[in-house]
């Protein structure tokens, strides 16, 4: 039984990686499930670490990092080969009914200093500026505990070339339309309520629910002048209540149909609030039909799937060291930031695995915690624990 187990996820890694490899010329298609296994078992972007992990000959370490190194610099593949594959094949296992989770997030690396393209990000850890990238993240939300990455990336806006930041979540906001058909809904975080990104949505036809900040003016249904969405909360009565979790307290929800200035689409306005926590009210603004209570609650309970985004940027950074990468090269960091996109996805690829299986695996990583909310980290420890057993590595060819 345990080789049968063990069997299939050597199996499902080989098939795989087959279809990253398949655009990759020859000496690619071999490196690429070196680096692969190397993240998986190591959780680190060190290329150090990364070759001690996939470690299988007699080549030293020192040759291994400068090895890996020259590959992840060089300018005769591209990241977007691998990009591109993963968005294919994550977006067909989307479905009408999911939610897609957008996020903007940092990759902090305040001692760097020769690193190409450094910019300035805001480390929500730190609470304060520091050196370091943006990642643009997307996910399909299966449920609380499992996601699919979709299109995920990291960008400067001190490359040459780079517009601004507001042009560079536009077009991979329509890359992700595209490529999910009319499938999914966007779920984004306040900030994204800018109305060079909202003619986009209205111009694509994308549904989407993002929180929008209290300080935006907005019209009413008939196109009058009704202040502020902080004003316009203040004079809606609570209309119905309902609990969006069976631990949660009682929210009281309303919801009013408005318009925005310069836009010609229908929205609604849905706020959510909780009494006795203290917490300010909960601002949605959605393109989706909100005009009574029970769509109104439907929009709340589809919102909050968006802290799932929340939750799988925190795994990457502690399981898949997202943070960690010491390259200097924009080029190297970018098909790094992809590779541990890829592991996610393959962690996304197992949980598909039948239950027994998967409880197999759990086993493996010795968990101190029975439940853990977000299945893939029992997936990780699980796998690493696997692989660390596996010595040598069984070789991963394809023809």
């Amino acid at each position: 039984m345990q080789r049968h187990w063990s069997k299939q996820v050597i199996v499902r890694m080989k098939n795989f990686l087959k279809g990253y490899q398949k655009n990759l010329d020859r000496r690619r298609r071999r490196l690429l499930p070196e680096i692969f296994r190397g993240v998986l078992r190591s959780g680190s972007l060190r290329l150090a670490d990364i070759g001690r992990a996939a470690k299988r000959h007699k080549e030293s370490l020192w040759a291994i990092e400068k090895r890996l190194s020259r590959q992840m610099r060089s300018q005769r593949w591209d990241h977007r080969i691998l990009q591109e594959e993963l968005l294919r094949q994550m977006a067909h296992r989307v479905k009408p009914w999911m939610e897609v989770a957008i996020d903007i997030t940092d990759a902090a690396k305040p001692r760097a200093e020769k690193m190409e393209g450094l910019g300035y990000v805001y480390d929500g850890s730190r609470k304060e500026e520091v050196t370091g990238y943006w990642l643009f993240e997307s996910y399909a939300v299966i449920n609380k505990g499992k996601l699919l990455p979709l299109l995920c990336f990291a960008f400067s806006l001190n490359l040459e070339g780079v517009a601004s930041q507001n042009y560079i979540v536009e077009q991979a906001c329509i890359r992700l339309k595209e490529a999910l058909d009319d499938n999914g809904v966007f779920l984004l975080d306040r900030g994204f309520d800018r109305g060079e990104l909202l003619r986009v949505f209205e111009e694509h036809k994308i549904n989407y629910i993002m929180r929008i900040r209290g300080d935006r003016n907005v019209l009413s249904a008939s196109g009058e002048d009704i202040g502020s969405v902080q004003e316009v909360m203040r004079r809606l009565p609570d209309r119905w209540r309902c609990r969006l979790s069976q631990r949660a307290s009682v929210c009281c929800l309303n919801w009013q149909e408005i318009r925005l200035p310069g836009q010609m689409g229908r929205y609604w306005l849905v706020v959510l609030r909780m009494p006795g926590s203290g917490r300010e009210p909960l601002l949605l603004l959605t393109n989706l039909e909100a005009d009574c209570g029970i769509d109104a609650e439907r929009v709340a309970r589809r919102y909050f799937m968006r802290w799932a985004a929340e939750d799988a940027a925190r795994f990457m950074k502690q399981e898949v060291g997202l943070e960690s990468f010491l390259v200097r090269s924009f080029c190297a960091i970018e098909k790094l930031i992809t590779i541990a996109f890829m592991v996610m996805a393959f962690f996304a690829l197992l949980a598909e695995l039948p239950k027994a299986t998967i409880e197999k695996i759990e086993r493996l990583g010795l968990s101190f915690k029975k439940d853990v909310d977000f299945l893939y980290y029992r997936i990780t420890w699980g796998l690493k624990a696997f692989l660390d057993a596996l010595r040598p590595l069984p070789p991963i060819r394809t023809g």
